[in-house]
């Protein structure tokens, strides 16, 4: 099966904490035998920061916004499935129109979700947003993260350089995915505190947890809904409700202690969390719905998947 692609960055991290998981996801889709060609507009710089190295499982088309766009939409058009990732980062509402346009007999839509709380956020918060209307034609919507509250509401490392911070606080600046393990490696124990909308909406973990938790790293997390679907608060991973908690853990747990919740974690995520196994759900949901479409009496809906 042949997937034109439109996201923001397979090539650059720079601003793109969704670069490991294009890159996961698509060198894993690629070993099951789906040719990947990955859309990525040349803007904030990006491209004088490529940090991915050989690319080998995918063509990567950088284009120039808007010039070159229907150049990139006439070449998706000869796809069997097109994906819209969610925050490309330039012309996203027409290319959320304009994919739709392209579908024909052979080829079919989806909206890939890489950040649902911030576009469940923007359609909530705007009646009138045109994309709450889009998402029923699509012929499948997958989200990163999950949960019930996701799919209710699917309608059926940076941002520190400009805060006060302590003096025993050191800001670092961008980490390129490179240097992902060096860091979480370092410390003896990992901070990640969600945002509010993903706080708030829940089963959205971010692609550090779990970078961290390949890594081996001990880490503490905001208290969110659905994290215990994830990992075992406690064993695999430290819930913090509060400052005070996570003074608590990092007075509290002995190095070794912290090294045993940093294994066991790993342990969890090699087991069902690894790239390879949602791919294998991807191309299980593409598979049901090909033979949804075959069968006499089969419906063409919609397919929502969540996953991390």
């Amino acid at each position: 099966m042949k997937l034109f692609v439109f996201g923001s960055s397979l090539t650059s991290s720079y601003w793109n904490g969704a670069a490991t998981y294009y890159r996961g996801i698509y060198k894993n889709l690629h070993s099951l035998g789906y040719q990947i060609t990955f859309a990525e507009p040349d803007i904030y710089g990006r491209q004088q920061k490529r940090d991915a190295g050989e690319i080998d499982y995918a063509t990567v088309r950088v284009y120039q916004t808007p010039r070159d766009l229907e150049r990139m939409l006439a070449e998706a058009g000869e796809a069997d499935l097109i994906i819209k990732h969610s925050g490309v980062g330039a012309d996203d509402e027409r290319l959320e129109v304009d994919v739709l346009r392209c579908r024909a007999g052979h080829t079919r839509t989806a909206f890939w979700d890489v950040d649902a709380p911030a576009t469940l956020a923007r359609v909530e918060e705007n009646p009138w947003d045109p994309f709450r209307e889009l998402i029923p034609q699509y012929d499948f919507i997958f989200t990163y993260g999950g949960g019930l509250p996701v799919m209710e509401h699917y309608l059926g490392g940076e941002g520190w350089g400009s805060r006060p911070l302590p003096a025993n606080v050191c800001w670092i600046g961008h980490v390129g995915s490179c240097d992902h393990n060096r860091i979480n490696c370092s410390a003896r124990m990992v901070l990640n505190i969600n945002r509010q909308s993903m706080a708030r909406v829940g089963f959205s973990p971010p692609t550090r947890v779990f970078e961290a938790a390949g890594a081996g790293a001990c880490v503490i997390t905001d208290a969110w809904a659905g994290i215990d679907q994830f990992f075992e608060p406690g064993r695999e991973i430290l819930v913090a409700e509060s400052a005070e908690d996570i003074v608590s853990f990092l007075r509290e747990t002995p190095r070794q202690a912290a090294c045993e919740i940093g294994k066991a974690m790993r342990e969890r995520a090699l087991r069902d969390h690894t790239y390879s196994l949602r791919a294998h759900q991807v191309h299980e949901a593409l598979h049901a719905e090909k033979e949804l479409i075959a069968s006499p009496t089969g419906n063409s809906i919609p397919a929502i998947n969540s996953f991390a």
